[in-house]
């Protein structure tokens, strides 16, 4: 019996073992390099739209657990204006509420 607690706590901690990501947003300068750098790092499929729809669609998806942490956030809100990245951002928290496979930070 003891195998088989051993078997599902081992399962248990390879479910909650999170990809953490930590995003430099310093150089970013317009929306097209803000969705390849995401697309880059998080190692989205080729198919992916460049746009808050699609980014909303791909953060719902199956993937593994993904811990992002957004640096540099205020330099990337000037660069991008504040209401698209607020809006980026709500992308983010929106997707974090329907699924369980996102937790983000913006620093």
């Amino acid at each position: 019996m003891s195998e088989i607690r051993g078997l599902a706590e081992n399962s248990a901690e390879k479910e909650f073992k999170a990809d953490s990501f930590t995003i430099d947003l310093i150089g970013i300068e317009t929306k097209a390099g803000l969705h390849k750098l995401l697309a880059s790092v998080l190692k989205f499929p080729e198919y992916y739209g460049n746009n808050l729809d699609a980014l909303f669609d791909i953060l719902c998806d199956e993937h593994p657990f993904w811990d992002i942490t957004f640096t540099s956030c205020q330099k990337a809100a000037e660069n991008l204006g504040s209401e698209y990245f607020e809006s980026f951002k709500q992308t983010f928290t929106d997707a974090a509420e329907e699924t369980s496979l996102v937790k983000v930070q913006f620093l």
